[in-house]
């Protein structure tokens, strides 16, 4: 995830506020190791020196959580059991990705034409808030008429959004 922030003003802090942000920055977090404190010190230097209008870009990967991860494997892993479509876990993930929207596109080898290609979920490739929104955007896309209708092309549309309502409920409240 990027994050771009623009320097607001020229005005310095007070020497009461400028300490209190040295104390958040410096103590209260701090890089991992010698390394990482020059690099974290030298970034809020090169801020400090800034000129109103200038731009930084963050770019932020929190660690991943295993409790989410797992929530959101139940999640799947539960409408995998109650659908009639898919007999392959693998392949029915494929489809959710689709789906949510979860996807890089890449021109065809033979059209040109653009295809998309589900992304990958490792924690190595796949930050925390981009699982979070993978997460949410999965949600969205169950609870939509048309991938109802793939997943139980048996069932009533009514039915089956209640099937869809029962399984999610199964889940404590993060489910939204």
């Amino acid at each position: 995830m990027e994050i771009i922030v623009v320097k607001q003003t020229d005005e310095l802090l007070s020497k009461q506020d400028s300490d209190g942000v040295r104390r958040f920055l410096f103590q209260s977090i701090d890089g991992c190791n010698d390394q990482d404190k020059k690099a974290w010190r030298s970034f809020w230097r090169a801020i400090g020196k800034a000129g109103a209008g200038e731009f930084f870009i963050f770019s932020i990967k929190r660690q991943r959580s295993g409790k989410f991860h797992r929530l959101t494997m139940a999640v799947m892993q539960a409408v995998f059991k109650a659908q009639e479509r898919f007999d392959n876990f693998s392949i029915f993930r494929s489809f959710l990705k689709l789906g949510a929207g979860f996807v890089d596109y890449i021109p065809d080898a033979e059209t040109g034409e653009l295809r998309a290609i589900p992304k990958s979920q490792s924690f190595a490739d796949c930050s925390e808030e981009e699982v979070r929104q993978f997460f949410d955007d999965v949600l969205k896309f169950v609870r939509t008429q048309s991938a109802q209708s793939i997943l139980w092309p048996h069932l009533y549309p009514q039915v089956a959004e209640q099937g869809i309502e029962s399984i999610l409920a199964q889940f404590e409240s993060p489910i939204t």
